[in-house]
């Protein structure tokens, strides 16, 4: 684990304060904090003079040495780990989506077909969407999770869906140079977008 002594400022008295944040984890070793980065509970800071807590973003990085991957939150880092599976990550719902895509061992090609095509379909909607939807939390009743915190959104989709998503892409005719066709793209928005119809009309 890495900490940096920093300065915040309290967004309830507006003070200044100096606190150690984390800035890197690395895995095996800090296992206990992956917790507390899924649910962003280690972004938030207690002010020691009002005592109230905030909740204040701060790039951090993953190293996994065990399985071989980093995610950066710094990218003149890659470098560093350039026989690693390195990702730049933005924010801390990418942080969590990218970890959990590598630790259960999902497509990621999938994953952003998914998030696609849920903006894609708020866009279709007339819904002005900054933030798009992400893969951020593992199975519950063979459903996983998508989440969009612009709207304080949670959409379900079937495990099935991933599974058949990941099947298509294993067709080397639908990829040129491990890049999606167009017509893949299309393809897999379809079945994404009857995936959830289906799930819509079970609801029901």
């Amino acid at each position: 684990m890495k900490k940096i002594l920093t300065v915040l400022e309290c967004k309830m008295c507006n003070k200044k304060y100096s606190s150690n944040i984390i800035v890197e984890l690395n895995l095996p070793d800090d296992k206990e904090y992956i917790s507390k980065v899924k649910d962003f509970s280690i972004y938030t800071s207690c002010c020691p003079l009002c005592k109230k807590d905030n909740f204040i973003y701060f790039p951090i990085n993953i190293i996994d040495e065990k399985r071989k991957f980093a995610l950066l939150s710094d990218k003149s880092l890659e470098k560093k780990y350039k026989d690693y599976k390195v990702r730049i990550v933005n924010n801390g719902m990418e942080l969590v989506e990218k970890y959990q895509i590598f630790t259960q061992h999902l497509d990621e090609q999938v994953i952003e077909t998914i998030n696609a095509t849920l903006l894609r379909n708020l866009k279709i909607e007339n819904k002005n969407i900054n933030l798009q939807y992400m893969y951020c939390s593992g199975k519950t009743n063979n459903k996983v999770n998508f989440s969009n915190p612009s709207l304080s959104d949670i959409i379900q989709i079937d495990y099935k869906a991933i599974l058949q998503l990941e099947k298509v892409l294993k067709d080397k005719n639908l990829l040129i140079d491990n890049n999606l066709l167009p017509k893949t793209k299309e393809l897999l928005y379809n079945m994404v977008e009857e995936r959830l119809r289906e799930d819509n009309t079970n609801e029901e």
